[in-house]
């Protein structure tokens, strides 16, 4: 479960909701504080502009396979799930690493990094715009090499896509993007959209619908705990 942000942010020890939900039902559930996190100095966290798509999601990958290298989880049923960036590397790494994973939930994530410079809030100030320049960069080549969709063809797992349509931070129009490169490439897509939601899912019926359809998928995919 990568986290969101990304940088700057860092996992800690301690309650989190949707880690509790999923152990709760009985998995085993992961958190990376990979290169770009906080808590390390700003040299780590600087050691992931301009890789969200490289060494960020190596890290996760890498760790991964650290937790099943002793056999205390089964490295044949391991799904990705994350929202925001946390979205973003949850399609990422089973692309990066083919045969990983066995599922992939992506919430509110940027699925096209091009789109990050053109929609949405960040992009609208001075301060974003040169946010953006230092995170992520400006070259469209390698910002679309980053991006999911430049790599639907090679997605390997089923996914869940869950957005708001309200999002002002990831515009729909990512989720928009995505669906329609994965149905251009014949790759099979389940979606999950809130018509009133934005950054996030917090309506209170709309949460227990995102946890239900969440924790199906998950049991359909990994099967039962």
């Amino acid at each position: 479960m990568p986290h969101g942000g990304p940088f700057g942010i860092q996992d800690v020890l301690g309650w989190d909701e949707e880690v509790q939900i999923l152990a709760a039902h009985g998995y085993a559930v992961l958190r990376v504080n990979f290169r770009g996190s906080g808590g390390r100095g700003m040299a780590f966290t600087q050691a992931g502009f301009r890789q969200w798509g490289e060494r960020m999601i190596a890290d996760i990958n890498d760790a991964v396979q650290w937790a099943a290298a002793d056999g205390r989880v089964d490295a044949a049923r391991t799904c990705t799930f994350g929202a925001s960036y946390g979205g973003y590397a949850a399609l990422m790494a089973p692309i990066r690493a083919p045969g990983q994973y066995r599922c992939a939930i992506a919430t509110v994530a940027p699925t096209n990094l091009i789109l990050m410079r053109k929609w949405g809030d960040i992009q609208r100030r001075r301060y974003g715009r040169d946010y953006l320049d230092a995170a992520i960069g400006t070259d469209e080549a390698v910002l679309f090499a980053q991006s999911p969709v430049a790599h639907v063809a090679t997605l390997d797992v089923p996914v869940l896509l869950v957005h708001g349509q309200r999002d002002d931070r990831v515009p729909f129009e990512h989720a928009r993007a995505f669906e329609k490169a994965m149905k251009d490439a014949g790759r099979p897509l389940e979606t999950l959209y809130f018509a009133e939601e934005t950054h996030g899912i917090y309506g209170d019926d709309n949460r227990r619908t995102y946890y239900t359809r969440v924790l199906g998928f998950l049991r359909q995919h990994l099967g039962a705990p």
